[in-house]
């Protein structure tokens, strides 16, 4: 099914989609683990056992959580091309995917610093190690 219909998304900026495009998926794929943790208690012992030991801790409910909102996101990818408009629409924010400007390698430019925050940038430098990496892009980013 094509997706080139012209949809309410279109005259939304390019930012708006990109976060529609984050979130709408992040709060389907958190909706999974609470119906999944409200359910758990009611399987098959042995399922309910693995699944709330699983989601038994909040380090662990927070992992589950990202790969279902990841897996969210791949399993609606990959079927965009055969469901109706309106159901990715639902599922992912908008069909339309954000247009990024293209990067010419040039080197981003910081304004609008103050002397005060660049002697707390050269003193954040000068406290870490010689050797530590932070070390060395701070300083590169003084000499800039």
């Amino acid at each position: 099914m094509s997706h080139t219909t012209e949809s309410p998304a279109e005259g939304l900026s390019d930012l708006v989609i990109a976060r529609l495009r984050t979130l709408i998926p992040m709060a389907w794929g958190s909706l999974v683990v609470v119906v999944a943790g409200l359910i758990a208690p009611h399987l098959p012992p042995a399922l309910a056992g693995w699944s709330v030991s699983l989601l038994g801790s909040p380090a662990m409910v927070t992992v589950v959580t990202g790969l279902a909102c990841a897996a969210w996101w791949w399993v609606w990818n990959r079927l965009a091309p055969h469901v109706p408009q309106w159901l990715i629409t639902l599922v992912l924010g908008s069909v339309r995917t954000p247009v990024y400007p293209p990067v010419d390698g040039s080197r981003l430019v910081m304004v609008d610093v103050t002397a005060a925050e660049w002697d707390d940038v050269a003193a954040l430098a000068a406290a870490l190690a010689p050797e530590d990496p932070a070390r060395r892009v701070l300083e590169r980013v003084m000499g800039a």
